[in-house]
């Protein structure tokens, strides 16, 4: 039996709906969640009654409140956990955007007009940005492994509806036409994998059957996402996934756990 405990943002959401489906390899392992929204989950944190916002009670009752209306509790117990898996964390691409929009870079994009930037430093500065937007925050319970799981690349849709999420248009049009933005988000996961290996943790990545032709989450997995409290998103929501999604992830977690445990059973008999 294993016990795991989620904490995340609204991107729990989708991967909460999918538990009671999970996968058979997940039949034996009990969950808890704990979910607030993005701007407020950071107040979360551990204390001798568990993990959750209890603390606030007195200087944030409204945050107590939604707490206990998501969760149906203020604080989650961390006794007994083998696992936490941290939900919705961002890949920091956009930062990227104005790089892209200024260089033609080897292999990557070659644009004539542009500056030019070889590939390796492009890279490098793919490591450099993963480097300094860490995954996971600071942890005060117990010495457990730790999982992330990512915040879902946007929906395709997003190139085209949103021209505020890439201002540049020349870029934006080089987003639609191909899968550009794809493999600049493979190479900003590489950076953080290289990273997760390094401290210690296990990323989550997304499903490769969730990629459209961009790169970019196919427009079919965010229809019918739902909110914390089971609110439809808006069809212009192209950021948060449906219950679909959500099963893909516990697959994706699935074997992660697997191969946890085989390197933890590898090392004991070492």
């Amino acid at each position: 039996m294993r016990n795991l405990l989620f904490i995340g943002d609204s991107h729990l959401g989708s991967v909460r709906r999918a538990w009671d489906d999970r996968p058979a390899s997940l039949r034996d392992t009990e969950a808890s969640f704990f979910a607030l929204p993005a701007k407020l989950i950071g107040q979360a944190k551990c204390s001798p009654s568990g993990f959750g916002v209890s603390h606030l009670i007195e200087e944030d009752e409204p945050t107590v409140t939604l707490a206990k209306q998501i969760n149906g509790t203020a604080d989650v117990s961390l006794d007994h956990i083998d696992a936490v898996v941290r939900v919705g964390p961002i890949i920091q691409t956009g930062k990227i955007f104005p790089v892209l929009a200024r260089f033609s870079i080897d292999g990557i994009q070659e644009v004539p007009g542009l500056h030019a930037m070889s590939s390796d430093a492009f890279i490098s500065f793919c490591y450099s940005i993963a480097e300094t937007n860490p995954l996971l925050t600071p942890w005060g319970g117990p010495d457990v492994a730790h999982f992330v799981i990512p915040r879902p690349r946007q929906s395709e849709d997003a190139i085209r509806e949103m021209p505020q999420l890439v201002r540049n248009d020349d870029l934006r049009a080089r987003f639609a036409a191909g899968d550009l933005l794809g493999r600049v988000h493979g190479l900003i996961d590489q950076a953080y994998q290289q990273i997760a290996e390094q401290q210690g943790h296990t990323i989550v990545w997304q499903a490769e059957a969730t990629f459209g032709a961009s790169g970019l989450t196919k427009r079919e997995f965010s229809k019918g996402s739902k909110g914390l409290l089971g609110v439809e998103h808006a069809k212009t929501d192209f950021f948060h996934m449906n219950v679909e999604y959500g099963a893909l992830v516990l697959n994706e977690l699935s074997q992660r756990l697997e191969q946890h445990k085989t390197t933890l059973t590898t090392l004991e008999h070492a």
